[in-house]
């Protein structure tokens, strides 16, 4: 697969040390640092809304809340933890003596790839929103009123601009990065991340294989993206996808008990419904080929 010079460009930062050992260890140490930053975070929630119930049973109910996000309280809780994960990106390159803005790419034409990425993202859902008010084959229903949503927004945005950022700085800078000064073939440095980040969003409790599939579906976004950056020679265009697509699946139209609490309305299924999930599933992941088509034509 040919190697841009902007993608060159982008990696360059990590010449300097880009030993494999050293890499490892820097994201393991990373991971551990975030998994311990969020914990300090939730027991910090929990021991301030303690009040007389006591710290166990506040964070109990703290931690049953959270494995749904199903009120717009549990889902700004969820999206703060990703400021701990932006931290560990930024750490991890900073220990490598490197500016964290070095995981962005080039300044050129970022804010454009941003916008981009994320109108082809709503122009599909624009359009399936017409089409089903239209036809009305998805049965929406709604969640929360459109002033108390968007109300909600002002908040909600920046926090998902941090989630997105931060699974972008790790998954499409640092690791990429490093893996791409360290080997030329690209199964190391765009499918591997991609797989490490499907399998970040693997879920045991649901079906086995609907499971394998939202690994499979996210891992493919994560080529994409990885694919988008190496056109680009940034972080921008892979940016404005996940932000939009992130938007859509938990501000627009949310599965219940699913980071749904945001969520203007609710699907009527949920993903305890295999029969209806696993479709889905397939035909956004070859829906996700055609974005990704499109996307490359636009960022010509």
């Amino acid at each position: 697969m040919n190697r841009t010079p902007t993608f060159e460009a982008f990696i360059a930062p990590a010449r300097e040390d880009f030993a494999l050992w050293r890499t490892v260890v820097t994201f393991l140490l990373g991971f551990a640092l975030y998994i311990f930053w969020t914990a300090i975070l939730i027991l910090g929630v929990g021991i301030f809304f303690a009040g007389d119930y006591g710290i166990e049973a506040s964070l109990t109910a703290l931690m049953a809340g959270l494995e749904s996000g199903g009120t717009p309280f549990y889902m700004a809780i969820l999206l703060a933890t990703f400021i701990p994960m932006m931290g560990a990106a930024m750490l991890m390159v900073i220990l490598y003596d490197r500016s964290p803005l070095t995981l962005f790419g080039r300044r050129k034409n970022f804010v454009r790839n941003f916008a981009i990425g994320a109108g082809i993202i709503v122009a599909f859902n624009l359009i399936y929103f017409v089409y089903d008010w239209l036809w009305g084959v998805s049965d929406l229903t709604r969640n929360l009123a459109t002033a108390e949503w968007l109300g909600y927004l002002v908040w909600a945005l920046p926090l998902l601009l941090i989630q997105i950022t931060a699974e972008e700085l790790v998954f499409r800078g640092f690791l990429v990065q490093q893996l791409a000064v360290r080997f030329k073939n690209p199964i190391w440095w765009m499918v591997l991340p991609s797989v490490i980040f499907g399998l970040a969003h693997l879920d045991p409790s649901v079906d086995p294989f609907l499971a394998a599939m939202v690994v499979l579906a996210t891992t493919v976004f994560g080529i994409v993206a990885v694919d988008l950056t190496r056109v680009t020679g940034n972080l921008g265009a892979a940016m404005g996808l996940h932000f939009a697509n992130n938007f859509f699946a938990m501000m627009v139209a949310a599965t219940p008990n699913r980071m749904s609490g945001l969520g203007l309305f609710h699907t009527s299924y949920s993903m305890q419904d295999s029969e209806v999930m696993i479709p889905l599933l397939g035909f956004g992941t070859v829906l996700l080929g055609v974005i990704w088509l499109i996307a490359r034509w636009a960022l010509r």
